[in-house]
């Protein structure tokens, strides 16, 4: 038509200002495959947490393997600038057994046998010996009564299983002349499994360390213990699939 003519626009969308559908849908498939790999590896690891079950422990006072005074008392060793007092503890073997008994309340599915209730257990299977055995002293009575079948302790006490240690060695020396101290502790803990009648697991343990005194090595070597028959999993916690 005359007098008109025609310009191009330049506002349009031209073929470059386009994604091509090819490289959207790739962006769009991974973004989307992403997103599945990563929930399915939450489920995924969630789904394979083994269960825990629930069992009973028994921890029985320790036992000692050494000549021990019904009262702690200090002895004194060599002379001069070797001159030392020992300490002996008549109480390690029940320190240890508490120890061991707070540790293990810590782990999840194990329940452990009030050590009030143990004692009153204790003492009552005392009396019965002081009755049958009137010559027996209080400590012979003890002695005799650590010295029975952790098993029949374990069924009366309902226990899945039951702990025992033996104190080999439990000593803090002090010089007398420089005032310098510390401790020795060797102990063997023993895990019994009551349905099987059978010791399943040992333990030695043993520590010295300076400035340090017995009661704070047995909490040491409590948690030590708890931490290894939690990791091998010695009670039998995780519930096969």
């Amino acid at each position: 038509m005359e007098g008109r003519f025609f310009t191009r626009r330049t506002d349009l969308p031209t073929s470059q200002d386009f994604v091509p559908f090819s490289r959207l849908f790739t962006f769009r498939g991974l973004s989307l495959l992403l997103v599945l790999a990563v929930a399915l590896a939450f489920t995924g690891c969630a789904s394979t947490k083994p269960p825990i079950r629930s069992v009973r422990v028994a921890v029985l006072d320790g036992r000692t393997n050494f000549e021990v005074p019904q009262k702690a008392e200090i002895q004194d060793v060599g002379w001069w600038f070797g001159a030392r007092d020992r300490y002996l503890s008549p109480n390690l073997g029940v320190i240890l057994a508490e120890a061991l008994s707070t540790q293990l309340a810590k782990v999840k599915g194990v329940e452990v046998h009030p050590r009030e209730d143990l004692q009153i257990y204790m003492a009552q299977k005392e009396r019965v010996l002081k009755r049958n055995y009137p010559q027996l002293d209080s400590a012979a009575r003890k002695k005799l009564l650590l010295q029975q079948d952790p098993i029949d302790y374990g069924k009366s006490l309902n226990a899945d299983y039951v702990i025992t240690s033996d104190i080999i060695v439990a000593k803090t020396v002090t010089n007398r002349t420089f005032s310098f101290w510390y401790s020795t502790i060797d102990v063997i803990v023993q895990v019994y499994d009551v349905s099987t009648g059978e010791l399943i697991w040992t333990r030695p343990w043993s520590d010295t360390d300076i400035l340090r005194s017995q009661m704070a090595i047995a909490q040491e070597c409590a948690k030590d213990t708890t931490r290894r028959i939690k990791r091998k999993d010695v009670l039998l916690l995780t519930v096969p699939r």
